[in-house]
């Protein structure tokens, strides 16, 4: 029955997450929706920096070895005291607290994730998508009416979420902590930097292609981002979520087995090409006005360009993994570089001069993976000299 807990609860975070979308969010004033997205994206980005792929790499660090999670243990302890601390500092300081603690709730999550993901799969599916469900009922029952209030509640689910899933390992493994063990957090922080660094680098570039034409120009006083656009946003990666799921099942494949690229070209290229066909289906849902009066559904402008963002970022996550397996690192690194750079010049610019600036970053990050793309096929081809099609 535990192989099935990670679709269940996938499918349920994600209908949570719509729920959320289409019953709280045109609720919430002007500008409160946009305000929680652009905080959220900079505290995505600042947990990967702190935690270094800890989700991976304690995992392997432990390699099924139970005394080994002890060591480890301390310094989820250390994170989640700190972001404890932070959220009570926040309901009498307010200010960046609030930021603060779940940035450290965050990597306390990913910690704990690596922890036990070894042992009891089902805790790391539990972890990552629980608090999302947890999320959308607090957003009914409590106030959510500023992006405060829902950095608020999205803490707490986080926390009650390791809670539960704590007891429920405590259940299954016997897990001991000594307070001396808090001496050796810096050694055992700083062990995981160099085998975390490259590879976290890579998964915060995948959420600066996702979000830097949104949030870049925001930040910058250039282009506001408004609700409609966030919530467009929103939708679109709740489904490429979803469409992830093959892409991180073939990296599994990729990790057991030497593969060769033109051997998963017909794979990456349908699953790519799936994900572009639900542009219809949001033009049908924008059309028609069966929905007016009852949800909040953007216009398809807000819908198509986050989908060209989104099927570039799954063709390159699809071919990144590809790459990893083959130890080709410095590849992937190099060619994010090269993207992110005039990727964000161009975010910069188009908003200055007010020149479509979310429709032409879009063009050029689908241009680029379409490159990249016909690149490795013909490389592939002309090395192996084996039919592509």
């Amino acid at each position: 029955m535990t192989k099935y807990y990670g679709y269940f609860f996938k499918v349920l975070s994600l209908a949570s997450k719509f729920l959320f979308l289409i019953l709280i969010v045109p609720q919430l004033s002007d500008g409160v929706f946009s305000e929680y997205y652009l905080v959220l994206t900079y505290i995505l980005i600042f947990s990967r920096l702190l935690s270094f792929g800890a989700s991976e790499n304690i995992a392997i660090k432990i390699s099924g070895e139970i005394c080994k999670v002890h060591d480890f243990f301390c310094l989820y302890v250390v994170f989640i005291s700190f972001s404890v601390l932070m959220f009570l500092l926040s309901n009498f300081f307010g200010g960046y607290y609030i930021a603060m603690a779940l940035v450290a709730c965050f990597c306390a999550s990913n910690v704990f994730s690596g922890l036990f993901r070894g042992f009891a799969p089902e805790t790391y599916e539990l972890n990552i998508n629980l608090p999302w469900i947890l999320f959308f009922i607090g957003a009914l029952l409590f106030d959510a009416s500023t992006h405060v209030s829902l950095l608020n509640i999205l803490f707490c689910s986080y926390i009650l979420t390791q809670v539960l899933v704590f007891l429920y390992v405590k259940s299954q493994l016997r897990i001991v902590f000594h307070i001396r063990a808090i001496s050796q957090v810096g050694r055992i922080y700083f062990e995981m930097i160099p085998s975390g660094s490259i590879r976290q680098f890579s998964i915060i570039n995948q959420i600066i292609f996702i979000r830097l034409p949104f949030v870049l120009p925001d930040t910058l006083s250039l282009l506001k981002l408004n609700d409609s656009v966030a919530l467009g946003l929103s939708i679109v990666e709740g489904v490429w979520q979803l469409f992830m799921v093959p892409v991180n099942r073939r990296f599994s494949k990729y990790c057991n087995n030497k593969v060769l690229f033109y051997e998963c070209y017909k794979s990456i290229i349908s699953t790519f090409v799936m994900f572009l066909s639900i542009l219809p289906l949001f033009y049908l849902l924008t059309m028609v006005d069966f929905f007016e009066g009852y949800v909040q559904i953007p216009a398809f402008e807000e819908l198509y360009i986050p989908v060209f963002i989104l099927s570039s970022v799954l063709l390159l996550a699809d071919i990144r993994y590809w790459l990893w397996s083959h130890d080709r690192w410095s590849s992937v690194i190099c060619f994010e570089v090269a993207v992110i750079v005039p990727y964000a010049l161009i975010s910069y610019f188009t908003a200055l001069y007010d020149f479509k600036s979310y429709m032409c970053s879009s063009i050029f990050l689908f241009s680029c993976s379409l490159v990249l793309l016909m690149y490795m096929t013909l490389r592939e081809r002309v090395m192996n000299r084996s039919p592509i099609i």
